[in-house]
């Protein structure tokens, strides 16, 4: 009696759940900035103790997941869907993905999206000095300052119109548009 009582006692203490992922990485190829990219992971338990997952973690808020279930028996597996949101994004990427649970040997794992981000062809600004501080201007006096306005994009960026605050003029408008990687100096006094 005591031996089977032993053996069934050592069995309980080997018992432990394990987090296998089929492809912890996923690699989305080439895609647009805007589009939204989801991909599903498998979490499977091969251990023989159940598995709880605590938490699951993205490095970037461009990146969501949805657990759909935390706790998994042996043997069983849940999904874990992640989401991508690419407004913004230009050129390589890697998103990392972290989920936390009761494997012993391995509490954490990693997770990685991986792909590049092509940009639209479209105009982009870039306005140079941001914020102009003016010193004090003794009436009848003139100060002239220039802001330059850059057109960093692939498109011409058309300009039309300039709103200036009270008492400030722009001299003169050198050219409506703009052409993709030029820029232009707007004189205001």
């Amino acid at each position: 009696m005591r031996k089977i009582i032993f053996l069934l006692f050592s069995t309980l203490l080997f018992a432990e759940p394990k987090l296998d992922v089929s492809s912890e990485t996923w690699d989305f190829g080439t895609l647009t900035e805007g589009e939204k990219a989801e991909h599903v992971f498998i979490l499977k338990n091969v251990g023989d103790d159940t598995l709880v997952i605590s938490k699951v973690r993205a490095t970037c808020g461009c990146t969501a997941t949805l657990l759909e279930d935390s706790i998994i028996p042996p043997g069983g597996e849940t999904k874990l869907k992640s989401s991508l949101r690419t407004m913004g994004m230009s050129g390589a990427f890697h998103k990392y993905i972290y989920v936390y649970s009761n494997d012993f040997e391995n509490p954490r794992i990693s997770l990685v999206l991986t792909g590049k981000v092509q940009r639209e062809p479209a105009p982009r600004i870039r306005v140079w000095p941001t914020i102009v501080r003016l010193n004090r201007i003794s009436p009848g006096d003139e100060e002239i300052f220039v802001v330059s306005v850059q057109n960093y994009g692939e498109l011409p960026l058309y300009i039309h119109e300039v709103k200036t605050s009270p008492g400030i003029q722009l001299e003169f408008m050198p050219e409506d548009s703009i052409p993709p990687k030029s820029s232009i100096n707007l004189n205001f006094k």
